[in-house]
């Protein structure tokens, strides 16, 4: 169940000539008014020895919790988004080969399942926006497995290498809905394979360089880079964040300065979203979704399933 990883050893080194100001605390905005913005999220279960991914709604304005639909688990990684403003659900399922897995869609009212693409040997991200599809995700017709960013257009039946570097390996990605601007953190996988194999020569294992950028579509550009490895993204109207394996998080500004955020030893998998206030953090962590409120130190589960077999697999904010 896990995303293609191949670097887990970490250590902070800021590399940017930029201001640092960590443990200050968080600039705090007026609430801005949640724009029909929900989060997508899949919940493996495991019943007799049977996988199923199940897909929720949870939305924002709310805050109530709805049970889309479920879908066998057959894929390396099980990866679900609910598409609501089309009503359809993207997917990752193993196609007729058996042996690599592909993008299908499931529309909710019909019932209709569709293969989307056919070029893939897994994928760690989709993430539907306008009529299209970014898709993080290693192509089978590629000597190494490279996680790479892609676009499909539903409209056109294509898709679309929108890489810039062949050696980039994309580990994370997030969205914000409100630019349809993506975040997504990466190293150099030749560098890293470098790495692994000088530890048979007893030389210990050094991550290679991480990088943060900005993708709109066919433009990127260079954030941030760091000697740590970078475990989660997130982005908003305002600011880029990130955080690292000791799970401090990071607030890096559109001017390029940063600034540690104090989460005073919350757990967290992934960071889904971070509202425009600047101050209610939504994560997940094993079978349950958080709501965490910086200034008041207010901790709330707003989503926990009681069955003993099931994780949260992924989550991603989305609008509609």
């Amino acid at each position: 169940m896990k995303k293609i990883k191949v670097a887990f050893i970490l250590i902070l080194s800021l590399v940017f000539l930029i201001s640092c100001k960590p443990n200050e605390p968080a600039i705090i905005n007026e609430s801005a008014p949640i724009k029909n913005k929900y989060i997508t999220f899949t919940l493996t279960v495991d019943s007799n020895s049977e996988l199923t991914s199940e897909i929720y709604q949870f939305n924002l304005n709310d805050e109530k919790v709805i049970k889309i639909a479920e879908i066998p688990y057959t894929s390396q990684y099980p990866l679900t988004v609910y598409d609501k403003k089309h009503n359809v659900i993207y997917y990752t399922a193993k196609d007729s080969s058996g042996k690599s897995d592909q993008v299908f869609s499931y529309n909710v009212e019909t019932k209709e399942i569709y293969q989307i693409t056919d070029s893939f040997y897994a994928i760690n991200y989709i993430i539907p926006f306008d009529s299209k599809i970014f898709i993080a995700g290693a192509s089978k017709n590629r000597r190494n497995v490279v996680v790479s960013p892609y676009i499909y257009d539903l409209k056109k039946n294509k898709l679309r290498d929108i890489g810039w570097d062949n050696d980039l390996n994309i580990s994370f990605v997030n969205y914000n809905p409100n630019s349809n601007e993506f975040i997504a953190s990466g190293y150099s996988i030749s560098k890293n394979l470098e790495n692994i194999e000088n530890q048979q020569n007893n030389i210990p294992y050094i991550e290679p360089t991480n990088y943060l950028f900005s993708i709109n579509e066919d433009q990127h550009s260079l954030l941030y880079e760091t000697q740590e490895y970078i475990k989660s993204v997130v982005i908003n109207n305002e600011n880029y964040y990130f955080s690292n394996y000791k799970q401090n998080l990071f607030k890096l500004n559109r001017n390029k300065n940063i600034q540690e955020i104090v989460l005073n030893g919350i757990k967290f998998e992934k960071i889904i979203y971070i509202a425009e206030d600047n101050n209610t953090i939504y994560y997940f962590y094993d079978k349950e979704i958080h709501k965490f409120e910086i200034t008041k130190n207010d901790n709330t589960i707003i989503y926990k399933d009681k069955r003993k077999k099931c994780k949260i697999n992924n989550a991603m904010i989305l609008s509609y």
